[in-house]
């Protein structure tokens, strides 16, 4: 199996052109979209060597990360939902990928990337299409990777960094023009290639490759490898040297921020002891490179010392068998979440830990009961991330409109509440047979006006003022911040928006950018920051349906954004309201029920295929499986 290992260091200039011309967005926008958040960064073997690259990197940005292998996930039940995932695989086949990813998107955390160095790779066909979901899939220039994926271990590193350079504009990650080169005459390390245990002291840019050296030389058994950076070495590690003085030896991996320890440390090792150094110079994504150059330099020698080709050992049976391994990555306490829906609503509220006897677990309770006991009329739905996600329509959006359709023929009312403006009906206009058009009512800009499907006047942007207020907030945003604030070139009365990608805030940010101003609310959507006037609200759809003889009791409310902040709070944070994503922290209201993994429109389908018409009197219950 493999293939030559040098072979394969040759075609790395090949591998690292390719790669430095990859479009990046897809993980970029990634990046930009949770750089706040904690990040898990799961690998095995070669990918976990790009984990640990990539959680160098984020430290250079400010980025909270964690390297972590696909068992070690699910260790983290806990933090799962507040926390994101970017997965890394080389081929996207391995038993270990395909659960860690199915971990993640089941326990529903807030985002998840993965990365595979596979074009059409088994794992691709296991992804869930929601918000929450990205997938990133690169095809390299060469057949297929070594046995040590060499060649998807540069390439994932060199896109890493293009992507983190794209997002933070940090010259750190300003990517050379060509691969660092490796190069080097280094007598001394013959004598510490040929020890029963090789001690490889690093420290910050340089423990990436360190741990590549350890994964590299115990996958083809070229030696016993000890990892530490140089302060932990000292807290009793040096023992070993005492104890096995001619069966140890040292290799030191060291960057320009830590030469001066290094210098020290090495000094106070006996002469006796066989050790190499090698200095790293560059402080920047090229030195990072350049590490992991050596690092695969120092394989090819000590493969060569050996009579071992790298890129082509000989893996016995058993060891198949061990990689082929597969296993069940629940628990428990994941099957009873699983199988009971109350259970599911508490763990998006609270996680898994889940008491019965709580009145938290009582009111999750009396929600359910209340949503399977009642009938209802209607329905009102959030648009973007409950009906509809940007970009090529999903299986799951055409089911939606196919049963919406057959709701409207029931009888059955749909409203529509969203945060857009004429772009909606114009869309639903093509999913909604045109018999329904007068039965469907939509209520624009988070309740800045409402008009029926058919009403090609609505939204009628010249039937009111626009708020003063506004005017001072794009001085604010737009000038002081540099925001693109849309809804200003044509003076829109209902709201303005930030679209998402057009700069990163935090909404709290921008709500004490805006403090001193009054009358309005700053939400966010599953696409945009939007401002609007105090007065308006999603719920003011239900002062139209009162105009035709509907009352707020008589629907079923759905959206996707029902945490404090989010444009469906107020929408879902009363009697039958009912989120396909987040959820409030109330222990009353804006409840998810629906199976663990089924968020956005893969939720909002599971919901209708609950429901249960009766069309004799137009209406409907909900039971839940």
């Amino acid at each position: 199996m493999g293939k030559c290992f040098e072979q394969e260091l040759q075609s790395l200039g090949l591998i690292y052109d390719h790669a430095v011309k990859c479009d990046v967005k897809c993980i970029s926008d990634f990046l930009a979209k949770f750089r706040n958040e904690f990040l898990l960064l799961v690998g095995s073997g070669g990918s976990y060597s790009v984990a640990a690259a990539v959680e160098y990197f984020c430290i250079r940005a400010g980025m909270n990360a964690k390297k972590i292998t696909p068992l070690d996930l699910t260790q983290y039940k806990d933090q799962l939902k507040d926390s994101a995932v970017i997965l890394f695989t080389a081929s996207g086949k391995n038993a270990d990928s395909k659960n860690a990813y199915k971990f993640a998107s089941e326990l529903e955390a807030d985002g998840i990337l993965t990365v595979c160095m596979s074009l059409a790779a088994p794992i691709s066909k296991i992804q869930r299409f929601n918000l929450h979901n990205s997938y990133f899939e690169y095809q390299m220039p060469v057949k297929k990777d070594g046995y040590l994926a060499v060649e998807s271990l540069v390439s994932s590193i060199v896109i890493m960094a293009k992507a983190f350079g794209k997002v933070t504009g940090n010259s750190f990650f300003e990517l050379p023009s060509s691969i660092p080169s490796c190069n080097f005459e280094n007598m001394e390390l013959n004598n510490v290639l040929l020890k029963d245990t090789i001690i490889t002291l690093g420290a910050g840019m340089t423990i990436p490759a360190a741990v590549d050296l350890e994964s590299k030389f115990g996958e083809v058994s070229l030696g016993n490898i000890q990892l530490l950076d140089f302060r932990n070495f000292a807290h009793g590690r040096h023992f070993w040297l005492s104890d096995r003085p001619e069966t140890t030896g040292i290799i030191a991996i060291v960057d320009n921020r830590h030469k001066k320890l290094a210098d020290k440390t090495l000094k106070l090792i006996p002469d006796y002891i066989a050790q190499t150094r090698i200095d790293i110079e560059n402080e920047s994504i090229e030195g990072v490179l350049k590490s992991f150059i050596f690092i695969l330099g120092i394989v090819k020698h000590a493969g060569e010392l050996r009579n071992i080709n790298p890129g082509k050992p000989t893996v016995k049976e058993f060891g198949r068998k061990l990689y082929h391994l597969s296993y069940q990555y629940d628990d428990n306490q994941i099957k009873q979440i699983r199988k009971n829906p109350i259970k599911r609503a508490l763990y998006r509220k609270q996680g898994v830990c889940i008491d019965e006897k709580t009145q938290m677990y009582r009111e999750a309770k009396d929600g359910y009961d209340r949503l399977v006991q009642s009938q209802y009329k209607g329905i009102v739905f959030d648009y973007d991330g409950t009906l509809h996600i940007k970009g090529k329509m999903s299986y799951a959006e055409i089911k939606i409109y196919q049963k919406l359709n057959e709701l409207l023929s029931k009888g059955i009312k749909i409203g529509i509440a969203t945060g857009r403006g004429k772009s909606v009906r114009v869309e639903l206009q093509k999913c909604i047979q045109r018999q329904y058009w007068d039965d469907i009512a939509i209520c624009y800009y988070n309740g800045g006006c409402v008009g029926l499907l058919s009403d090609d006047c609505q939204p009628d942007k010249k039937s009111a003022m626009v708020p003063a207020e506004f005017k001072m907030i794009s001085d604010i945003l737009g000038i002081d911040r540099g925001f693109a604030v849309d809804g200003l070139a044509d003076e829109n009365p209902y709201q303005l928006s930030i679209m998402e990608g057009s700069q990163q805030a935090d909404i709290g940010e921008v709500r004490e950018w805006l403090g001193g101003i009054g009358n309005i609310k700053v939400l966010v959507s599953s696409h945009s920051m939007d401002i609007i006037p105090w007065k308006s609200s999603k719920i003011n759809i239900f002062d139209f349906y009162k105009k035709i003889g509907y009352d707020e009791s008589d629907f079923l409310k759905v959206g996707d954004t029902g945490q404090y902040g989010g444009n469906d709070f107020e929408l879902l944070n009363s009697a039958n309201g009912i989120s396909v994503d987040r959820t409030s922290k109330s222990a009353k209201y804006c409840w998810n029920y629906l199976s663990l993994g089924n968020r956005n429109l893969e939720g909002t389908l599971e919901l209708l295929e609950w429901l249960k018409v009766s069309q004799e009197d137009k209406n409907f219950m909900v039971e839940v499986i």
